[in-house]
C-alpha cells in the first residue's frame, strides 16, 4: 500500500538498552509517531519522526518497510458532544428556593 506524503503514522522502532554492567542488552519494540515523507515503492517508505521525541529520534528521516508502519488513528472530536456541551452552558441555572 502506498501512503500519501504528510500522512500521520506510527513506526515500529527497535530500541536497544544496555544493562548497567554492560554485558547484556535489552531490545524494546516501540511505536513512535512520524509523518510520511515519500513512498517511492509499494514496499518501503521514508518517514520523519515527530519533533517532540527524544533527541535520538526527533526529526530523523528513515526508510522503513511498510510492514513496520501503521496509519495513526484520527482523533478528531465529533461535533455531537461539543454541541451538547454548548447547549448545556446556554441553559439557565435553576436556583433552589
Amino acid at each position: 500500500r502506498r501512503l500519501a506524503c504528510g500522512t500521520a503514522v506510527y513506526v515500529r522502532t527497535r530500541y536497544y538498552v544496555v544493562i548497567a554492567d554492560g554485558t547484556d542488552r535489552c531490545c524494546l519494540l516501540i511505536w513512535l509517531p512520524a509523518r510520511v515523507v515519500s513512498s517511492s515503492d509499494a514496499y518501503h517508505c521514508s518517514v520523519k519522526y515527530a519533533a517532540d521525541l527524544h533527541a535520538m529520534f526527533a526529526g530523523k528521516i528513515v526508510r522503513v518497510p511498510v510492514s513496520d508502519v501503521r496509519v495513526a488513528p484520527n482523533h478528531r472530536p465529533s461535533a455531537a458532544p461539543a454541541a451538547a456541551k454548548a447547549a448545556q452552558s446556554q441553559r439557565p441555572q435553576q436556583q433552589a428556593p
